[in-house]
């Protein structure tokens, strides 16, 4: 698990990669969501990456395997719907 000096290190990293002038970046805006929605929530950056991502590019939601990334605005988990194909009604593992 990250230590809170650890999250504030990494956002105000990604604060300065977001500000760098001569730093070319495929989407500034789903980097910006991205760290807004690590700052507010429990998953890892790289899945609040993925969920801003596909936002962005009108794929909602992002369909997830990880419980933790399902938890993000804009994931759905991908557990229900399996569960409900397969006609079981045990929890996820």
């Amino acid at each position: 698990m990250e230590t809170a000096g650890a999250v504030q290190h990494l956002l105000m990293t990604l604060a300065s990669l977001l500000s760098a002038a001569d730093l070319t970046l495929e989407s500034a805006r789903a980097l910006e969501v991205a760290r807004q929605l690590f700052r507010k929530g429990s998953a890892d950056f790289a899945d609040c990456l993925h969920v801003a991502s596909a936002t962005q590019l009108g794929e909602e939601p992002l369909w997830t395997f990880d419980k933790g990334a399902s938890k993000i605005s804009g994931a759905q988990s991908c557990w229900p719907r399996l569960e409900s194909a397969s006609g079981r009604s045990a929890a996820s593992p």
